[in-house]
């Protein structure tokens, strides 16, 4: 028999490459650039946004159940600020943190101890720490009246009235104020948004 070489035709082995064609590669690039443009200004407003509703909503939480806790327990309650979570730094913003607390002789400064809580006279107590909470990134919250505190007393009727002027803030620089949180004498609480 006679020696067959079987042969193959050259069409069917021809790869074809599967990369971009130059043009194809500029129109894809042009594109994500383009979409780019467009999201990241709307991701740096959205992230500034969240960050004003964050602080926003922590303070108004705070104040929220200072007031529910002075109701409760018919005592005089505080929100003040606290860089360490333990005790009222004196500062006036309140992104540092908070802690909201008993406050039993209502001079709104968190006394460790040498106080009458319990009414028997005796100045052997000390204000108790209800809840903290620890610094707010990226906003400044600072009270109009420059206080670094806000109190409710035993009938939840604010003892510190006043506004609290929150805005976004990069280092040190602080921006405009952009929302508000304000207490009313009745010790309602509502939020502004500042134009």
């Amino acid at each position: 028999m006679k020696n067959c070489k079987q042969t193959t035709s050259n069409k069917n082995n021809v790869k074809k490459n599967a990369g971009f064609t130059l043009i194809e590669l500029i129109v894809t690039v042009s594109v994500a650039a383009i979409l780019m443009s467009i999201a990241v200004p709307s991701y740096k407003n959205m992230i500034e946004s969240n960050r004003l509703s964050t602080g926003t909503n922590e303070l108004v939480s705070a104040l929220i159940l200072a007031r529910s806790e002075a109701l409760k327990r018919s005592q005089n309650i505080t929100v003040c600020t606290s860089a360490n979570s333990t005790t009222c730094s004196g500062g006036t913003d309140f992104a540092q943190g908070w802690i909201v607390f008993l406050d039993c002789d209502s001079d709104g400064t968190f006394d460790a101890n040498g106080v009458d809580c319990d009414g028997d006279g005796n100045t052997d107590d000390a204000d108790q720490v209800i809840k903290a909470r620890g610094r707010v990134s990226g906003v400044s919250i600072i009270k109009a009246d420059t206080t670094s505190w806000e109190g409710y007393n035993f009938a939840g009727r604010s003892r510190g009235v006043g506004t609290f002027n929150i805005a976004l803030k990069s280092g040190s620089t602080v921006g405009s104020t952009k929302k508000q949180i304000v207490v009313g004498r009745s010790g309602r609480i509502r939020t502004v948004v500042v134009p």
